[in-house]
């Protein structure tokens, strides 16, 4: 995590506290699954022409559920559109332009809080 920390931070930082912030408001319950941590987004990085983006592959309910049989999930190599779609449609994406490596941090966890 440290990496990925570190690697965000030498990003532009404006950049980095507006997208962390975000991430860490959008949602107000977590998806609860049995041997791992809660989680919020699960965000993934990726490039479409041209550009990096960072967008969550996990969806909540309209209602609130941290159930995961209740959540969208689309985490697989093959859900990278559906999710992306996904994300546009409820303004979770997260553009970074030409920045892979802040792409690559963010997604992997640089805006989560330190400790």
């Amino acid at each position: 995590m440290s990496d990925a920390f570190e690697r965000m931070q030498d990003s532009t930082s404006t950049l980095f506290d507006k997208y962390s912030k975000k991430m860490r408001n959008l949602r107000s319950f977590t998806m609860n699954e049995e041997g791992r941590l809660p989680s919020t987004v699960r965000l993934r990085a990726e490039e479409f022409d041209g550009n990096w983006f960072a967008f969550p592959t996990i969806f909540p309910p309209e209602y609130q559920s941290s159930n995961p049989k209740d959540w969208k999930r689309l985490e697989g190599d093959e859900d990278i559109m559906d999710a992306f779609r996904a994300a546009i449609q409820r303004n979770e994406v997260l553009p970074f332009g030409k920045d892979s490596t802040g792409a690559k941090a963010f997604a992997e966890g640089a805006w989560k809080i330190q400790e």
